[in-house]
């Protein structure tokens, strides 16, 4: 699987919880064994930040694409169940 992870932010800044979540998804995310790319753009109107990424995730090859917002934290069994689902389409809430 190749996982990329999309987070626009529109200042270029990421909270403290977004960090310390991603560090411990990359963790995760090495263990098992899934390639990953960690993609942000900022000072972007949010929709033209997400069609960049879009555009930006095909042109890696990636399998899932997963938007996080850059102010949120979130547990890896999360992120996990959500990148393993069988689904089109998955949403997480927070």
């Amino acid at each position: 699987m190749k996982l990329f992870i999309a987070s626009p932010s529109f200042n270029g800044m990421f909270c403290s919880n977004y960090v310390r979540s991603l560090i411990e998804s990359i963790g995760g995310l090495h263990r098992d064994s899934i390639k990953f790319e960690v993609y942000s753009i900022a000072g972007e109107p949010i929709s033209h930040a997400r069609n960049s990424s879009v555009t930006a995730a095909i042109e890696w090859g990636a399998d899932k694409l997963l938007f996080i917002d850059a102010d949120i934290g979130w547990k890896w069994e999360h992120m996990r169940a959500l990148i393993r689902s069988d689904k089109l389409v998955v949403g997480g809430t927070y």
